[in-house]
């Protein structure tokens, strides 16, 4: 028996199966979360994607003009070009050093207000706020955040097994002298590592403190050997 497509019930269910399966590659790509209504999740990334090419900032600055902000990309290069060409027309004694300071760009952060304690009450009884200033983005596009943050989770955790998969293969070919014990334990620590990356600070992902410490390992070395 068919449907009113013309399908019969397995191919009905079949063609469901299908669909189902490419919704759910939508919305691994798209960084869509479980939960999170598919359309809605694309509508928001669409109107994120207009608001970064409408909302983008422009500006230009020279030592001699100043710094202006500009609604669109060619405003911005032309100032600069002319401040150039400015500096040119006074070039018959030599160039100024200020020249190298033209610029143009795009402005991704600007100083905002914002109320640093809420309303309270000063000792002569008199309501008032603190305002403080700090940089924020022009455009806040957070489901595009969050499939950025996606893919550099994704490449942290791929790092942390190559890591492993490097130090075993380094051991198993004599390169580490140690016991089978110690590098299964540094190997499993490694791994495990990607259950707390999540969470991390930004700083833990920085090589310094490795870096740090191997230095007081060879300094450590170093001193012992001159004993």
């Amino acid at each position: 028996m068919n449907n009113e497509n013309g399908l019969t019930p397995s191919q009905l269910a079949e063609r469901n199966a299908t669909l189902v399966t490419e919704i759910e590659k939508c919305r691994e790509l798209s960084g869509c979360q479980a939960g999170v209504d598919l359309q809605d999740w694309v509508k928001q990334l669409a109107a994120e994607n207009l608001a970064l090419k409408a909302g983008v900032t422009y500006f230009a600055y020279s030592p001699e003009y100043g710094f202006d902000y500009f609604k669109d990309k060619q405003s911005a290069i032309d100032t600069a070009q002319a401040e150039i060409d400015a500096y040119r027309e006074d070039a018959d004694d030599g160039w100024s050093e200020d020249v190298q300071r033209v610029s143009w760009g795009v402005v991704i952060q600007q100083a905002q207000g914002f109320d640093a304690q809420g309303k309270h009450t000063s000792h002569n009884q008199h309501t008032y706020q603190t305002c403080d200033y700090r940089l924020v983005d022009l455009v806040s596009t957070p489901a595009t955040d969050r499939i950025v943050a996606g893919i550099k989770a994704d490449g942290r955790v791929e790092g942390a097994h190559f890591v492993a998969n490097r130090m075993l293969a380094a051991w198993d070919a004599g390169f580490i002298e140690d016991s089978a014990k110690n590098a299964a334990d540094i190997a499993r620590m490694i791994l495990t590592s990607t259950e707390f990356m999540a969470d991390a600070p930004e700083g833990d992902f920085d090589r310094s403190f490795a870096d740090d410490i191997l230095a007081d390992i060879a300094k450590q070395l170093r001193e012992g050997a001159d004993k």
